[in-house]
């Protein structure tokens, strides 16, 4: 039944519990990917402004959300750093049931154009999503920047980001070092996953990135 709902708009009747008829499709799904500071969210909440009725799925935002619920299933995982105040650190297949979870909820609400920003971000991440039997996504964006640029920009964003370590250099160069690191495979994961990656610079002025994310954005509903 869970994942006939991926296949189902919430105007077509079903024919019997979790078949579904033949003239539906899986929602459209785009992932952002990238390193913290390349403009993810910034250009996630520009094309949902722009292509309505596009929704905007942060796993960060998602994750805290359900993290400060103290019966969510999500608030029972370690925190990150070992105190009360990080967020849980979910295992790939948890990660991928709390992104499914928000989906299923917005499909059965007529909710079928996503772009998720943040999941995924590893190998272990994609393998996850096929196993939960999720729909495709179209494509992945992936915004890469130079590491000292995007150093500057979380420094930059400390003060509105909510996020503590933004303000500690040592941190945020470690961890840009280790997403950028870890990007190669996560990409090699999604081509093998049949789900095609688009290069972007972000590294330019916003407005020259945000055109051309959002010629990849109107070529993949033109093939959908």
């Amino acid at each position: 039944m869970i994942s006939g709902l991926f296949m189902r708009s919430p105007n077509t009747p079903k024919d019997t519990e979790g078949s579904i008829t033949e003239n539906t499709r899986p929602p459209f799904i785009i992932f952002i990917l990238g390193p913290p500071g390349a403009g993810k969210g910034t250009h996630s909440k520009r094309l949902r402004r722009d292509f309505h009725p596009l929704t905007h799925l942060s796993y960060g935002d998602v994750l805290r959300y359900h993290a400060s619920i103290p019966a969510s299933w999500v608030s029972i995982f370690p925190r990150r750093g070992g105190g009360v105040e990080g967020n849980p650190v979910l295992p790939a297949a948890e990660a991928v049931q709390l992104m499914r979870e928000t989906i299923q909820a917005g499909v059965l609400r007529g909710q079928d154009m996503w772009i998720t920003d943040g999941c995924p971000r590893s190998r272990a991440h994609v393998k996850a999503w096929a196993a939960a039997q999720m729909p495709r996504a179209t494509c992945a964006l992936y915004l890469h920047c130079d590491s000292e640029v995007l150093v500057r920009r979380i420094s930059g964003r400390a003060g509105t980001s909510g996020r503590a370590d933004d303000a500690d250099d040592e941190k945020v160069r470690e961890r840009v070092a280790r997403n950028v690191a870890e990007s190669e495979e996560l990409l090699r994961a999604c081509r093998e996953a049949d789900i095609p990656v688009v290069g972007v610079d972000a590294d330019r002025d916003p407005d020259a990135v945000y055109a051309d994310i959002c010629r990849y954005f109107e070529v993949s509903l033109c093939v959908t």
